[in-house]
């Protein structure tokens, strides 16, 4: 059976739009930063909602009581960050020394404290 030019063409056609197709996807997967910034924008926004998410499960867990200090502590330390950072610090401080000495405790619990 013989074809007319028109189906020719027409075939031709065809083999042209699948190979322009084949091409981009091709060059698609060649393209390694493209698909790493892709993948980067896809990652970050997910964590954006997850950190969204966590923010609003923790405003709507925390009491009233509790989000006022907070709320107040945060002005304090803009109004006046140098005498927060140093109790900040202190507590810190705190913090590690007792749960060292905790750890000490359980870690060696028949030892005497000095």
């Amino acid at each position: 059976m013989t074809k007319t030019p028109e189906e020719l063409r027409g075939q031709v056609a065809e083999a042209r739009e699948r190979l322009g197709a084949t091409v981009e996807e091709l060059a698609a997967k060649a393209d390694v930063k493209g698909r790493a910034q892709h993948r980067a924008a896809e990652v970050r926004d997910q964590m954006q909602h997850t950190a969204s998410h966590a923010a609003h499960l923790v405003h709507d867990k925390t009491p009233e009581q509790v989000r006022t200090a907070a709320s107040r502590a945060a002005e304090t330390g803009r109004r006046r960050p140098a005498p927060v950072a140093v109790v900040g610090g202190l507590l810190v401080l705190a913090a590690v020394m007792v749960l060292r000495g905790r750890h000490s405790a359980v870690a060696h619990p028949g030892a005497r404290r000095r």
